[in-house]
């Protein structure tokens, strides 16, 4: 059944997404005679972003929404088509704003935001400023708030305290000959982490061709070759467990 003007639209974006069906419905038309349109979600079937739209169009998104309602709408919308470890991030900064999290969106101030943020290290508050800005975002897409209340997020100030943070430096010529440790050696002129050196397996190591394979890393792009410098090679044979 074909939808009554001003009821929206469902399309299909170009692409390998998860989530490639976009509802949306027309604002009207900028300045310049451009259409607008107020984004509703993106969706993995036609079907969901079909029961989005017409969800939408028996009642608008409430103007009265909390940020804890943002958040909820924004982990089913967008977070899903994040990286694992992004997501893990945002959920963990999303703990630190539960002192705000019932407050309507229209009503949140940059002294609310600034108070959540201004006890945390800067890695921590900087997760934090990263979610809020994805967060009012988001509601401003859906009309929960208006385009300049997103700016408020840009003003938040990030602690410069690194917390417990080491604090990292190159180590000298003369520090590296003072150690003997076989594997501090190969973890210096290897970069390996010390969770990669252990997940070694013999058949990784290739000690004749002066390289190693890391099939098991932090993330998909720690998996890598890696070169063996010559002055390391006797290490390997000093290892636990070869």
């Amino acid at each position: 059944m074909r939808r009554a003007n001003g009821e929206g639209s469902v399309f299909k974006m170009k692409g390998n997404r998860r989530r490639p069906y976009v509802a949306r419905t027309t604002k009207g038309k900028n300045e310049k005679g451009f259409q607008t349109y107020n984004w509703i979600g993106y969706y993995a079937t036609k079907k969901e972003a079909l029961d989005a739209l017409e969800a939408y169009n028996r009642k608008p998104y409430d103007t009265r929404a909390t940020l804890q309602e943002m958040f909820n709408r924004w982990s089913a919308d967008d977070l899903p088509d994040l990286r694992e470890s992004s997501q893990k991030i945002y959920k963990s900064a999303w703990k630190h704003c539960a002192t705000i999290s019932s407050m309507k969106m229209a009503e949140i101030h940059l002294n609310d935001l600034q108070a959540i943020v201004a006890p945390l290290n800067k890695s921590v508050g900087s997760s934090v400023k990263v979610l809020l800005s994805h967060l009012f975002g988001y509601a401003v897409r859906h009309e929960v708030i208006t385009a300049d209340r997103y700016n408020l997020v840009q003003f938040v100030k990030v602690s410069q305290d690194r917390g417990n943070m080491v604090e990292r430096r190159v180590f000298t010529p003369e520090e590296i000959a003072r150690v003997t440790d076989p594997v501090v050696l190969v973890l210096l002129y290897t970069g390996l982490r010390a969770s990669e050196l252990l997940n070694l397996k013999a058949e990784d190591i290739h000690l004749a061709e002066r390289w190693l394979y890391v099939r098991e890393a932090k993330t998909a792009a720690g998996v890598r070759v890696v070169p063996i410098a010559e002055k390391i090679g006797p290490c390997f044979d000093a290892l636990p467990g070869s």
